[in-house]
Parts: structure tokens; sequence; C-alpha cells
């Protein structure tokens, strides 16, 4: 395996300590004051209701030994940080800085605006790992991952999808088709499907109507250009040919990557489950740059892999725009860059 150079070792440490500050020494998010609140109530022995029990008890702690609420995201980030970068790097080896750029412009800032959901993301990401080997005391670690995870923010129980990484893909794709179409039909027909649903199942009506009636028509729009183009990505990496298959990583990554779609439904009902995917995008990023490296060791950097990369970037890049920078860019992007204690001190305010 090549070595990595001095200059990239630099900037993956580089990159690690922005991913770091971004959130050790942060001053002002959109949910800033609300935390606060939160960890107020903890020193005083006080669940704020809604937030999950693992999330109260370490700021508990944190409280109890006299930590300020600053402190605490020092605390916070430096063990979010060691799990994702330490799980990235484990998982891309050579190229884990280009992964963790790519994760910085999109979505970390979105993870780290909501600090709940960023423990839990570290800690999936950290557990990915144990679905490498099929064996039961990995399914077990795995399920205590997730089971931790929830305990910072329940939406990761959605995450026990994951466990059918130890099925053959043929029917991962089955389950995971099935969903894609579910949510296309759920779109693009909602006038005669819907119905068609709530004739069957009377209780979805409340939910299927809310859902869609609450979600702009560009977003829904957005949503079903989005998991298209990801389909189209699966399905190009998707090779059964790929004599990389024996490596348990890449099988599982792909495996994740067709699995994911069966967020879609959800997705556009409520856009809250879209942390969901922006939590696995790094996977995604992984899975890509995994598939064209190993290509490209295989057959030379041949044409059709240079147009890959520069889909998949373009693919990125607007995903990161539409989702984040076009709504979000004063309230999240702008906010958390210029409310750094440590960036003040280094560039001023």
């Amino acid at each position: 395996m090549q070595k990595s150079s001095p200059v990239n070792k630099i900037l993956l440490l580089f990159v690690i300590f922005i991913m770091w500050a971004l959130l050790a020494f942060n001053t002002n998010t959109v949910d800033r004051m609300n935390y606060e609140m939160f960890y107020n109530y903890s020193q005083q022995n006080v669940r704020y209701p809604g937030i999950e029990i693992g999330f109260y008890y370490f700021m508990h702690i944190c409280a109890k030994i006299g930590l300020s609420f600053q402190s605490f995201l020092i605390v916070y980030s430096s063990i979010g940080t060691f799990l994702i970068t330490k799980s990235v790097i484990q998982y891309v080896r050579n190229g884990s800085s280009i992964i963790l750029i790519l994760f910085i412009f999109f979505p970390y800032l979105h993870i780290i605006a909501a600090l709940r959901n960023y423990m839990a993301f570290a800690i999936i990401i950290w557990g990915i790992q144990y679905l490498t080997i099929k064996a039961n005391k990995n399914l077990i670690k795995y399920l205590i991952c997730v089971i931790i995870a929830s305990s910072f923010h329940v939406i990761a129980l959605c995450y026990l999808i994951f466990i059918m990484c130890f099925l053959n893909l043929k029917r991962i794709k089955t389950l995971s088709f099935f969903f894609a179409i579910l949510g296309f039909l759920l779109l693009l027909s909602s006038s005669t499907f819907v119905p068609f649903l709530i004739r069957i199942i009377p209780k979805l009506q409340v939910y299927l109507t809310l859902g869609l009636n609450g979600t702009r028509s560009s977003t829904k729009l957005f949503l079903c250009i989005y998991f298209i183009s990801k389909v189209v990505f699966c399905l190009y990496c998707d090779d059964e040919n790929d004599s990389r298959e024996c490596d348990s990583l890449i099988s599982v990554l792909r495996k994740i990557q067709f699995l994911s779609l069966m967020f879609f439904p959800v997705c556009i009902f409520d856009m809250d489950f879209m942390r969901l995917e922006y939590n696995i995008f790094v996977l995604m990023s992984i899975y890509v740059y995994s598939y064209i490296r190993g290509k490209i060791e295989e057959d030379g950097f041949r044409k059709e892999f240079r147009l890959l990369t520069i889909a998949f970037v373009y693919y990125y890049i607007i995903a990161g725009y539409i989702l984040l920078y076009l709504f979000s860019y004063e309230s999240i992007v702008k906010t958390i860059w210029q409310n750094n204690l440590l960036f003040q001190i280094f560039l001023g305010d």
C-alpha cells in the first residue's frame, strides 16, 4: 500500500483541526441558546422534555464537574471528531483528506448545527466497521452503537436497516428499489396514488396529507432528481465482476448506498428526515472514491473514470448548494464560520 506523503499528512491534520475547531470554539448557531438552556437544566438535575437520555447524561456529567458550556463543546467536539475522522481514515486510507474536505463543504456544517444529531452521526459512522464481517458478535456491536446513538438522537434508530447488509445484494436491491419506486409514486402521482393508499389504510390520511401538502413543489422536484441521480451512481458503480468484491468494506458501502434509498419515502413528508441522508453522505463519497481509485489502479485513468469523477463532483456540489447553501447560508454556514473564538483570534473580528 502506498504511504501518504508528509504534505498529505499535514493537510489531513489541518483538515481535522478545522473540523474540531468549527464546533469546539463555536459561539453561535441557530440552536445555541436552546442547547445552553438544556445544559443549565442538566446542571440542576432537570432533563428537558424531548432531550434523549444519553445526551442529557453527557451534559449532566460535564456540568457536574464544573465545565462551562464552551468547555462542554470542546469535549463534545473532541470525541465526535475522533470518531468521525478515525472512521474515515480507516475506511478510505489514502485520500481521506479529500473526503473530509468535501465533508466540510457539505454536510458537516449542517450536522454540527444540531448537537444531538452530531454525536449520533459520529457513533453510527464508527459502527459501520462492525458490518464488514458477518458474525453475531459484530451484529451485537453494531446494535449497541445504534442504541447509544439513538440515546443522543432518536432518529438514529432508522439505521437499524443497515443490519440488512448481512443479506445478499440482490435482496437488498429488490427492497431498496421497491421503496424508491414508492417514493416516486408518492411524489409524481400523489393525486391518485395517495387516495389509493388511504383507502387501504385509512389511518395514513393525516400523515400523507400533511406531509405532501407541507412540502414545496420545488423541494419535491429536487428530491426526485437527487434520488434518481443517486440510483444512477449506485447502478453505475455496481460492478458484479468487481474483483474487489472480496473487500468486505466495499461490499458494505455498496449495500448501504442501496439501502439508503429506503429513506426516500419518509423524506418527502418531512425534510427533517433528510438528516438520515446527510449523515451517510460521507459514506457515498468514500464508496465512489474507492470505486474510481480501484478502477484506475486496475485499468488506468480512462476517459470514463474522468467523466465519472467530474459527474460526482458536480453532483456533490449541486446537492450541497441546494440542501445547505441555497436556503441556509446565512443561518448556518455564515453563522458558524463567523462566530468562532479561535478563528477570531487568528484572523481578527
